[in-house]
């Protein structure tokens, strides 16, 4: 999208405390390489310019704070959730009473199998 110059919108990465923008950024580096095999630096400068983070305990209510804080005004966000199925429940309830799920989606990475698909009918 950013070699395309279709990324006018900012991309957050939670993560647990020792993570920094700059560690993000380098792992989307890393991540771009390995799967494209070389990195468009324009394009990646585009990227690595809207990334943004926010640190912080899944656990931890002031975590979804300032995921919401830096949603800013944003309207259809995407919560790409890369997490143990263990945790989904939690985490999609978490973000929806900080009100980080309105007019959004949640993509969950990880299959949960019929188990947990039948609970949450």
């Amino acid at each position: 999208m950013a070699r395309r110059g279709e990324l006018g919108f900012p991309v957050l990465g939670v993560a647990r405390s020792g993570w920094t923008l700059e560690r993000l950024v380098q792992r989307a580096r890393e991540s771009v390489a390995r799967s494209v095999g070389s990195i468009d630096e324009a394009a990646f400068a585009q990227l690595a310019a809207r990334l943004r983070f926010v640190g912080g305990n899944y656990e931890d209510a002031a975590t979804y704070e300032d995921l919401r804080s830096a949603l800013g005004n944003a309207r259809n966000p995407a919560h790409y959730l890369a997490i143990p199925p263990s945790l989904a429940e939690t985490l999609i309830e978490s973000l929806a009473q900080s009100g980080c799920t309105r007019g959004a989606r949640v993509i969950l990475e990880k299959p949960l199998g019929a188990t947990w698909c039948r609970r949450r009918r």
